[in-house]
């Protein structure tokens, strides 16, 4: 796979695996086998503020570009009987949409195509592990603790891990990413996050270099 480079980052050529989110978020709620309860004044709390300054790094969308979906920022009601013993996981998501103009790009955003298709981040905090399936580049990201994009130029991925990772071989082609969360500590902390960056090549390059990095550092144990 050939490499490429940012304003921000240098490619390094490496084999790694690809990830592929599969679920793997530490969330309970899916599953609250011990029944619901209403949310506390703390959580509710974490939950907006984290998501407010997630909210402000994400790049504005580029001449031609329009955001299409975004995950509202809102505290929630209710929550999972227990999940105060492991850090509280939340999630972002936001799309962006071509929606005409010129027909060139500009040094502000991806240039609009003939094509419809979105570029998206998404963003999990307090994740339990992510894993790889295939071969991708390894990338240099100032702050992050893994960075590697993955894909063909027509439908390539971005992924940014922050916080204490490590991956090991699951098997002769797969890899596991895990993140190393503390559970006797406070659990509406950041202890981790995994933001996933997907378009075509271009597109998810100038939106991987314009996210407010510093931003989402900054959310670790604050």
């Amino acid at each position: 796979m050939r490499g490429g480079s940012w304003s921000w980052a240098r490619c390094v050529p490496g084999v790694v695996a690809v990830l592929v989110l599969a679920g793997v978020t530490g969330r309970t709620s899916s599953a609250c086998y011990k029944g619901i309860r209403p949310s506390t004044t703390t959580e509710r709390t974490f939950h907006v503020e984290t998501l407010r300054i997630v909210k402000t790094a994400m790049p504005q969308p580029a001449v031609g570009w329009r955001v299409a979906e975004e995950t509202e920022v809102r505290p929630p009601r209710l929550m999972c009987i227990g999940q105060e013993q492991e850090p509280l996981p939340l999630e972002y998501r936001i799309a962006y949409r071509r929606a005409g103009g010129s027909p060139q790009g500009s040094a502000d955003g991806p240039a609009p195509a003939e094509s419809a298709t979105d570029a998206r981040i998404d963003i999990d905090v307090n994740p339990r592990g992510m894993p790889f399936s295939e071969a991708v580049e390894t990338l240099t990201v100032p702050g992050t603790a893994l960075a590697l994009r993955s894909g063909p130029d027509s439908s390539s991925t971005v992924y940014l891990l922050f916080g204490d990772w490590s991956i090991e071989a699951t098997g002769s082609s797969a890899s596991l990413a895990t993140a190393h969360l503390v559970s006797d500590g406070p659990y509406t902390k950041v202890q981790a996050l995994a933001v996933r960056i997907s378009g075509d090549r271009a597109d998810a390059d100038v939106l991987a270099g314009r996210i407010r990095l510093d931003a989402l550092a900054a959310l670790l144990l604050r």
